[in-house]
């Protein structure tokens, strides 16, 4: 077994989407409910709604888990339906929730399925920016910006096998080609707009902002505040300005938009509202900052001190479920397995839902050589997500473990194949091969 700790970011292999359009034809024209206008697209109102089903629990997976606090949640979620109230198409079935990383970053998927995280959350002052964010992602959603960006990329990857042998062969091709070659939730959450999109889902959210009730300035502040962001820490907004190009330009566009516009009397900033719903993630803040410290250090080799900082992360908040599976973490790593255990136990009883967790306490079962505990999380990790490498793996050490070498044999061989140039795909591929199987 590899002696380094399993990290998040190595262990989530996002499953494919894509393979939900297994068997589509080369769709008509649809109409764009924000244009008007006919546009050619390969994915259905069907296929849009259950690409983003499939895909959310990843997402939010991926992004570390639902931020817990249940009230910010549902606040979000209830400025997040005031816009699409008056939006272009009411009828989705939008969501809307807080995500527990640091990256200043928002994110829609097809559907409406949309995430902020508690990084962009903790920069803004009003309500009228949270308007203004979610209404920009809501815009992305009803222009159908990612159905573009996708029936684009489908087009040109079959136009290298030929279109015109696509169109006539679609019924028998269409299910190999795109279960082989299906998107992740990672990639849908990182494909990049336009500067046309990036324009239009500005002036979006500034229209549904105002029919909401919102003061649409939050849109000239929210960039104003990526931008300053930007420039105090490049790291922490560099996924949101690879996927959401912003310039001064759009920042002038949005002024001289709302400028032009004659406002109705009434739109709010929602302050106070803002004040009170987000109060407990700035009393949070003070423990996120050595969170954030602590998985930093965690990440660079440096445990002693990654302890140290979410200790008292633990000590300052200490109901806060990632804080004690990074602990745990930190604990495995330096054979400290009392206290990993203890950790790891009191992350899944907050939140037994959370991937890494699950995940980290089968690494510790498996560290202290309990098999059966270990298989028991890592069957409840796949449970959570289906088909990850690293728990394929370990699902398959398990087995091995425990003499069942037809299923370990079976396991390692799915992870081989999930992930055959990975990590954990080459662990499996030795296991096998240690086992006296031919890999290919």
């Amino acid at each position: 077994m590899n002696g380094d700790t399993p990290r998040a970011a190595g262990m989530l292999r996002a499953v494919g989407v894509l393979a939900l359009l297994a068997g589509l034809g080369l769709a008509a024209c649809m109409v764009n409910p924000v244009t008007g206008k006919k546009e050619l697209s390969l994915i259905s109102e069907e296929q849009e709604v259950a690409m983003g089903v499939q895909n959310y629990p990843v997402m939010n997976q991926i992004s570390g888990g639902l931020y817990q606090d249940k009230a910010l949640q549902n606040y979000v979620n209830r400025v997040g339906h005031k816009l699409v109230a008056v939006s272009h198409r009411p009828n989705l079935p939008f969501e809307f929730n807080v995500v527990n990383s640091p990256e200043v970053n928002a994110y829609a998927l097809p559907g409406g399925k949309i995430s902020i995280t508690r990084g962009l959350l903790s920069q803004m002052s009003n309500e009228a920016q949270l308007a203004a964010v979610l209404g920009h992602e809501v815009g992305h959603v009803t222009a159908r910006h990612v159905n573009e960006i996708i029936t684009r990329q489908i087009l040109a990857q079959t136009a290298v096998a030929g279109l015109s042998i696509y169109m006539e062969q679609q019924e028998t091709k269409n299910a190999d080609y795109y279960s082989t070659a299906g998107l992740a939730a990672a990639q849908l959450m990182m494909l990049r707009f336009s500067r046309d999109n990036e324009r239009q889902s500005d002036e979006l959210g500034i229209e549904y902002a105002i029919k909401a009730g919102y003061h649409p300035v939050g849109m000239v502040q929210l960039q104003e505040i990526l931008l300053a962001a930007h420039e105090r820490e490049p790291s922490r907004v560099e996924a949101l300005l690879l996927t959401h190009p912003l310039s001064s330009e759009r920042i002038a566009t949005a002024r001289q938009r709302i400028a032009s516009l004659e406002l109705p009397p009434g739109l709010t900033m929602g302050e106070q509202s803002f004040r009170t719903s987000t109060g407990k993630l700035r009393r949070m803040a003070p423990a996120y900052e050595e969170y954030d410290r602590g998985a930093a250090l965690l990440a660079e080799g440096k445990t002693q001190q990654a302890i140290t900082a979410m200790e008292k992360a633990v000590r300052l908040a200490p109901g806060q479920a990632v804080f004690h599976a990074d602990l745990g973490v930190a604990y495995v790593q330096t054979k400290n397995h009392r206290k990993a255990r203890q950790n790891l136990n009191r992350a899944l009883q907050l939140y037994p839902e959370l991937f890494q967790s699950r995940f980290y306490s089968g690494y510790q079962y498996v560290e202290t050589s309990r098999w059966g505990q270990a298989l028991s999380e890592f069957n409840k990790c796949d449970e959570l997500i289906p088909g990850q490498p690293g728990v394929r793996y370990y699902q398959g050490l398990c087995y091995q473990k425990q003499d069942q070498r037809d299923r370990a044999i079976a396991h390692y061989r799915q992870a081989v194949n999930i992930d055959p140039q990975g990590q954990y795909g080459k662990m499996a591929r030795q296991r096998l091969q240690e086992m006296g199987q031919a890999v290919q």
